[in-house]
């Protein structure tokens, strides 16, 4: 099927003065705008604009009566001392008066057009599910999963997005072999806060084998409201975010669990492991849609991959034995789930699979 038209700016405007100016500012994105050159043309595309500039010129004849309420509204004027201006922007719902030709205003147009194209863009798709992986204990083997989770997606041709949130770990750009690499991380984005840009962030990230990943650098560096607004951008940026989520309760979890679609929670198959999954399990907080046990079978495992599911009270996602591969590809750098055989990576292909036909059905 043909994809949806991408919105188009609006320049409601006859003042030559005023429609050069805003030509200039969308040819400077690679945008071409509709223009309006009267009030009734204008109402008509007023809607579905990706943004609407109104000349003074034009501006009352479109308060009476006022269009429809909208985001990204600004009223360009030539002279900013007129106090008409100011009661005209109030009753279009303007963000903002602007001069034709003003350095300001201009950056804060192009800004405006370019992140509007490029969520018109990614909007004609879904948001991506996100999938937490959790540790039932220490040395679980979290961190390892959400790694072989997003390599494998990638493997098999997606855009995986990593998303480390857990800052007592080791830090998953080590794990993807991308620690050498340039871009962000958390103490980059610590003050992050609302909408980002999600093509500039997963552009911007280092990564290795297909997988963007966003890594912790040290302890207590991922601030909530940071976290909440890159997981906001990631689902929009790629088919999958897969995010190791620090199994310590706190702020972290409150605000990344809820965000989640599913939740995997990695537990060794012994008694004492799986208790202190349980507690793990009550100190967490609200889980998501779908949460399962990922059960790994060690030398010291004493109970069946189906007791300890029961005992957590979660469906069994899977159950693991070590898998042979997994050492020394960590002593030669290779990443978790680059190979083809072995218990890790087919746990991550039929998980990834199973997911797939539950989101399609």
């Amino acid at each position: 099927m043909p994809s949806p038209p991408v919105p188009r700016p609006l320049l409601a405007t006859a003042d030559p003065d005023v429609l050069d100016a805003a030509l200039r500012v969308c040819a400077a994105v690679g945008v071409e705008p509709l223009v309006a050159h009267d009030p009734a043309a204008a109402r008509r595309a007023w809607s579905g604009a990706l943004l609407v500039l109104v000349g003074a010129d034009l501006a009352p004849a479109l308060v009476d009566p006022p269009p429809r309420r909208r985001p990204d509204v600004a009223l360009v004027a030539t002279d900013l001392d007129d106090a008409r201006v100011w009661a005209l922007g109030v009753a279009l719902g303007a963000e903002r008066v602007v001069l034709p030709g003003d350095a300001d205003a201009e950056a804060w147009l192009v800004e405006h057009l370019s992140r509007g194209l490029a969520d018109a863009a990614l909007g004609s798709r879904p948001p991506a599910p996100v999938v937490g992986v959790v540790a039932g204990c220490g040395g679980a083997g979290a961190s390892t999963l959400a790694v072989a989770l997003a390599v494998t997606a990638a493997r098999q041709g997606g855009a995986p997005f990593l998303l480390d949130a857990d800052p007592w770990g080791c830090g998953l750009d080590l794990l993807v072999g991308a620690d050498l690499c340039p871009g962000p991380r958390w103490p980059d984005l610590a003050h992050a806060r609302g909408r980002l840009d999600p093509a500039a962030l997963q552009g911007a990230l280092p990564g290795a084998g297909g997988v963007s990943v966003l890594a912790c650098r040290d302890a207590g560096d991922v601030p909530p409201e940071a976290l909440a607004s890159v997981v906001d951008a990631a689902r929009l940026s790629s088919d999958l975010v897969v995010v190791d989520v620090a199994r310590r309760p706190g702020a972290l979890a409150e605000v990344l669990l809820p965000r989640c679609d599913a939740a995997l929670l990695v537990v060794p198959s012994d008694l004492r492991r799986v208790g202190a999954a349980e507690r793990v399990l009550g100190a967490v907080g609200a889980l998501p849609p779908w949460t399962g046990a990922v059960v790994r079978r060690t030398a010291q495992s004493d109970l069946r991959a189906e007791e300890v599911a029961t005992w957590l009270g979660l469906p069994l996602a899977g159950a693991m034995d070590e898998d042979a591969e997994l050492a020394p590809a960590l002593r030669t750098g290779r990443a978790p789930g680059s190979w083809d055989r072995g218990p890790l990576p087919a746990f991550c292909r039929g998980f990834l699979g199973d997911w797939a036909r539950r989101a399609a059905g």
